[in-house]
């Protein structure tokens, strides 16, 4: 089994932020931590590792800003920018929770699919319940290792495209890229 299939899981659990303590939100980021250092060990055992956060370039998007324009189309799901993009190599990506800054609730789901197979839907809709942080954290963290072709798409909520079909979203991965110390940040 490689570590690419070990993240394997349709419908991933998103707990709202607010359900979980401090302690927990802790110790699921750790975890994630632990889980991503350990996949670019296998890859990169002779190298001292980096960890910070992800940020939208990693995944092959344009700038850093995690905003998106959409053309609604209801009941189909769509390819967002993190489309057909590579994880660079001696890269390694633990993805542990989504944000969801947009103005309006304009996405339902995302879905990933990594070299071809679909692994893992979030349902973002507990994120716009009333008092909601819109934050919330997977019970189960998506691994992309290096090299994996990944794409997100979105799924408009039912009725986006009657609200004028075009839309911007703005759902931010929370997660970790580790790589080799001093790929990104050299002195």
């Amino acid at each position: 089994m490689t570590l690419q299939s070990m993240a394997v899981r349709q419908n991933s659990v998103l707990v709202p932020a607010e359900f979980l303590g401090e302690d927990q939100k802790s110790a699921m980021i750790y975890a994630a931590e632990e889980q991503v250092a350990l996949a670019a060990k296998k890859h990169l055992s002779e190298f001292a590792l980096t960890l910070r956060d992800l940020i939208p370039t990693d995944l092959g998007m344009s700038n850093d800003a995690w905003n998106e324009t959409h053309t609604a189309t209801d009941n189909a799901y769509q390819d967002s920018a993190i489309s057909s993009k590579s994880v660079g190599d001696e890269k390694f990506i633990v993805v542990y929770g989504v944000q969801d800054f947009s103005t309006h609730n304009v996405i339902s789901k995302v879905r990933f699919d990594v070299g071809g197979s679909k692994v893992a839907q979030i349902d973002l809709s507990k994120l716009w319940a009333p008092g909601s942080s819109r934050t919330g954290f997977l019970l189960g963290p998506l691994i992309f290792t290096q090299n994996a072709v990944v794409t997100m798409e979105v799924y408009p909520r039912q009725g986006a495209s009657a609200d004028g079909g075009v839309f911007s979203s703005q759902i931010q991965l929370l997660g970790i890229l580790c790589e080799r110390d001093g790929t990104s940040l050299k002195a």
